[in-house]
C-alpha cells in the first residue's frame, strides 16, 4: 500500500497510522514541508486482516498538521481453493480423507465424494465444511474405482458449480 504524506515531521503529534486488531502496525510521518511524498509499506503479513488508516494531528503551531493523500491499495486475488486426497490410494471400504485448503469460510460451502465423471448437480455423501477454510473431511469407506471430492461454494446461493476438485483412488 501507498500514500502521500506531507506536513508536520514530528511522529509523536502527527502521524498516519496503520491499525490492525486495535495495535498500531505502522506510523509515518511528514518530512516539514507541504510537498507531499510517498510513503510505501509492505503489508504481506498482515494479508487476511482487517485494518484501517487513521490520521493523528495532537499538534499546534506552524508545523503542527499533516497532510494525506492518494491511498492506493493492491488487493491480490485470494488463492484458489484446493482438495487432495489425504493420501495417494485408499483400500475399498476404507475410510476417505480430503484435505481442503483455502475454501472462502462462508457457512454454505460443502463438499461431496462421487464417481469421477458425475455431473456437477449429482452428489452422494456430502458434508459441509462449518465455515472453515482449511480442514479435512472424512468421507465413508466407497467400493474400489476412481472418484471425484466436488467443493461448491455458498448453498444454495453458489448452485451447483465445482470450484475445486480432486481425484480419489480406491483398490
Amino acid at each position: 500500500m501507498s500514500f502521500l504524506v506531507g506536513g508536520g515531521g514530528d511522529i509523536n503529534t502527527e502521524r498516519v497510522e496503520l491499525v490492525v486488531d486495535d495495535a498500531v502496525a505502522r506510523k509515518a510521518t511528514g518530512k516539514y514541508t507541504e510537498t507531499m511524498e510517498r510513503v510505501t509499506w509492505d503489508v504481506s503479513d498482515l494479508r487476511g486482516k482487517t485494518a484501517r488508516i487513521r490520521l493523528v494531528d495532537e499538534a499546534g503551531g506552524g508545523w503542527g498538521h499533516i497532510n494525506f493523500d492518494d491511498l492506493q491499495v493492491e488487493v491480490a486475488p485470494p488463492a484458489p481453493a484446493t482438495l487432495r486426497p489425504e493420501k495417494d490410494a485408499y483400500g475399498a471400504g476404507e475410510a476417505i480423507v480430503v484435505v481442503v485448503a483455502n475454501a472462502p469460510g462462508n457457512s454454505g460451502d460443502w463438499i461431496t465424494l462421487v464417481p469421477a465423471d458425475t455431473p456437477p448437480t449429482q452428489y452422494r455423501e456430502w458434508k459441509y465444511l462449518l465455515s472453515q477454510r482449511d480442514t479435512k473431511i472424512t468421507f465413508a469407506g466407497v467400493p474400489a474405482g476412481t472418484y471425484e471430492a466436488c467443493l461448491y461454494y455458498n448453498h444454495p446461493a453458489g448452485g451447483y458449480n465445482v470450484r475445486a476438485r480432486c481425484t480419489v483412488t480406491v483398490r
